[in-house]
């Protein structure tokens, strides 16, 4: 056998030894598009410069406007460099934490190991790429210890995936096709049940990891005047049915206020830190067709977790000095 034979062989036993987790690009679920004359109908929560459904340089000119310049984001991954950071939540903390992965971190889960050997992997950012993870990860023991073994992570960055438990029926709840079979889109919940999931899901969360500095950030607001299609009509619909049990669940910033109340109250029963993603009414930071992505204030919303996890400060000439508390 030849040398370069016997050395590939023996790479490919040792590598099957050790389950490595490789990264796959994330594909957000399509719905899709009713009316075709519509460029916008559909979801676009990676909206592209020039396109038709969304202005990225209105964006940026609002949130100067607000005083929310955007955040640096090429210190990102250099601010967390020194953390452990394990991500929950739907596709708006998945965008985040898939953001901070493109800058530099590591992920640093360590699926399949046993406790100590996941937690040998050190610093890093852990997350799962279904945006729907969350739920199934809240209830169920064995979900928890497939994913990751480790109980080290220094900081806990959530949500409860409230977006997908909102409705504005009858375009949402809907099962769309998937490669798979059908995916279900959102699930219908009252605001009852929202809560009693939230607090079970923090509860699990608070004794899985006593020592990290847990952090809940707050559902993003939903500017439904950016929906297209059946969205937008059913919108238009549930504005006037102040009366229906439902009324304050809907997919539009009523529900969103619905959903902040009881993470509010959740976050200070439990002791969590909140996070307000200050996104109320910034229309012209989501995608036509979208209104609940707003991917180009994520680096900020990042910078204001780094602000309290993180002990540094800069140094005149923009180095990072970090610091013990």
């Amino acid at each position: 056998m030849r040398r370069g034979t016997l050395t590939a062989c023996l790479l490919a036993a040792a590598c099957a030894k050790e389950k490595v987790w490789k990264a796959r690009p994330f594909r957000p679920v399509r719905v899709p598009v009713y009316n075709k004359s519509a460029a916008c109908d559909k979801a676009d929560p990676f909206p592209r410069d020039g396109g038709p459904c969304y202005d990225r340089r209105a964006c940026l000119a609002e949130l100067e406007k607000r005083g929310q310049g955007r955040q640096d984001a090429s210190r990102l991954a250099a601010l967390f460099r020194n953390t452990s950071m394990l991500v929950l939540g739907d596709s708006v903390n998945l965008y985040r934490a898939k953001r901070l992965e493109r800058a530099g971190l590591q992920r640093n889960c360590g699926e399949g190991l046993g406790r100590a050997e996941a937690e040998a992997k050190g610093k890093g950012i852990c997350y799962h790429p279904h945006n729907n993870f969350v739920h199934t990860w809240c209830a169920s023991e064995a979900r928890r210890e497939k994913f990751s073994r480790r109980r080290d992570f220094d900081v806990v960055f959530w949500n409860y995936g409230g977006l997908h438990r909102l409705h504005l029926l009858p375009a949402r709840p809907i099962t769309v096709p998937g490669p798979r079979g059908p995916i279900q889109i959102g699930t219908l919940t009252t605001s009852q049940e929202y809560k009693e999931g939230l607090e079970t899901c923090a509860k699990v969360v608070s004794e899985r990891y006593p020592t990290a500095k847990i952090v809940y950030v707050l559902t993003n607001d939903v500017c439904s005047q950016n929906f297209a299609g059946p969205y937008a009509a059913a919108a238009r619909t549930w504005a006037t049915k102040q009366n229906d049990p439902m009324y304050d669940m809907q997919m539009t910033s009523v529900g969103v206020q619905t959903l902040r109340g009881h993470e509010r109250a959740t976050a200070r029963l439990m002791g969590h830190t909140v996070l307000d993603p200050q996104n109320d009414g910034l229309c012209a930071c989501t995608a036509k067709g979208d209104g609940r992505h707003y991917v180009d204030t994520d680096p900020r919303t990042l910078g204001r977790l780094a602000d309290l996890v993180v002990s540094y400060r800069l140094k005149p000439d923009g180095r990072i000095v970090f610091v013990n508390r």
